[in-house]
């Protein structure tokens, strides 16, 4: 853990950005007199609010006494740097869909990423906070600002482990395999069409058997009877 931009924000409270593994998490919080520390939340454009940094207590612990030390980071650890991948789900929008997953790095879990295997594009975490305009200036509206950063290298890193993680999902989303499934879907499509049409007809033909039988019947007994006379 690498402790960047600590600085105090008035009122007992200190801010500053965490390094794990490559990923920073800007923005944390700490009260030195409540030994509190508050990770980031972020939020959406309809101000829903979600969680973002999720660890057990014994990573809070050294990191507070860390932040306590006034040391800025811990020894470093020689140890390789896995990336555990926890798929979530697949979210369409727009022309590609998106893989939604959490990852954990050195016992911290980033909650909320998205994957585009396609392009293979990997958007962190951001939130979206409301300014307000000045005149002649800028206008008010939401604007994007990230939650969670990393570097060319690390996010390259954590493509590779999406790719071996998740492998099958990789592979439905190259240009071939969208291929595939699009005809596939259309065939798909054909055939059921085809069935649905067979059984209509079907339906039609049991429906018009008893019709043609019950207009039989009613011809025979409007029909005069004939008796036979034996000479």
């Amino acid at each position: 853990m690498i402790i960047k931009k600590l600085r105090s924000s008035g009122n007992g409270l200190h801010r500053f950005d965490l390094s794990i593994g490559g990923f920073v998490v800007k923005n944390c919080r700490w009260y030195p007199s409540r030994r509190q520390i508050l990770f980031p939340l972020r939020y959406d454009k309809h101000g829903r609010v979600y969680r973002v940094v999720f660890t057990h207590g014994a990573q809070v612990k050294r990191l507070r006494a860390l932040l306590e030390s006034g040391q800025g980071r811990t020894p470093r650890d020689r140890r390789p740097c896995e990336l555990a991948i926890r798929p979530r789900f697949i979210s369409q929008e727009g022309r590609f869909d998106w893989y939604l997953f959490d990852f954990t790095v050195r016992g911290f879990a980033i909650l909320g990423c998205r994957w585009q295997p396609d392009t293979g594009s990997i958007q962190l975490p951001v939130t979206f906070r409301w300014y307000k305009g000045k005149k002649g200036l800028y206008e008010s509206g939401y604007r994007k600002t990230p939650v969670v950063c990393a570097y060319g290298a690390h996010v390259n890193r954590l493509r590779a482990a999406l790719a071996t993680r998740c492998p099958v999902q990789a592979a439905l989303y190259t240009p071939k395999a969208q291929k595939e499934m699009a005809r596939a879907t259309l065939i798909a499509e054909r055939t059921e069409m085809a069935e649905r049409a067979l059984i209509a007809a079907s339906k039609d033909e049991r429906i018009q058997q008893p019709l043609e039988s019950a207009a039989d019947q009613s011809v025979q007994e409007q029909l005069p009877q004939c008796s036979s006379r034996t000479v």
